[in-house]
């Protein structure tokens, strides 16, 4: 086998967690405890490849229930919105003041309060990967998962009718 991966090993402490669908997956692949246990001492390469496609498969299933990312900190907020073939984004930061923080809610709504003080931008781009690949990078660079709802509501102050 020469399995590519798609995204990344789960860690140890994700593998743990996910231990018991883990031994289902190598049920289902033909892997039995005893067999698993042979072939990381005779043949670690198959074994890692085995967990390779396990975490694949895994953040597969995660980044296709992801529609929403969220970027914050100090003087940036970034949100973006996923369709298939389309990225949406949100970007906000100050124009000069420093005392605007846009790292948590509280600072956020506040700013929001004088949109004067913000740059505010919204584009769309067409995706050059799949969906679930831009979701994989962008939560490399730290994004986490947002709600539609949050989406909604910053996009209608953004872009208004």
């Amino acid at each position: 086998m020469s399995y590519i991966m798609k995204y990344r090993i789960l860690s140890a402490e994700e593998l743990a967690a996910l231990e018991e669908e883990f031994k289902q997956f190598l049920i289902v692949h033909g892997v039995f405890g005893e067999e698993w246990k042979k072939m990381n001492e005779e043949n670690p390469d198959e074994a890692i490849e085995l967990v390779e496609i396990f975490s694949d498969t895994v953040l597969e299933k995660v980044y296709s229930g992801i529609s929403y990312l969220e970027y914050r900190s100090k003087e940036l907020f970034i949100l973006l919105a996923f369709s298939d073939d389309l990225i949406e984004q949100i970007r906000i930061q100050p124009k000069e003041s420093k005392d605007i923080d846009l790292s948590n809610w509280m600072g956020l709504t506040s700013a929001m309060g004088s949109l004067e003080k913000l740059d505010a931008f919204f584009g769309k781009k067409k995706l050059d990967t799949s969906k679930n690949e831009a979701i994989h990078v962008f939560v490399n660079q730290g994004f986490i998962p947002a709600e539609k709802s949050f989406w909604e509501q910053m996009k209608s102050f953004i872009t208004p009718n």
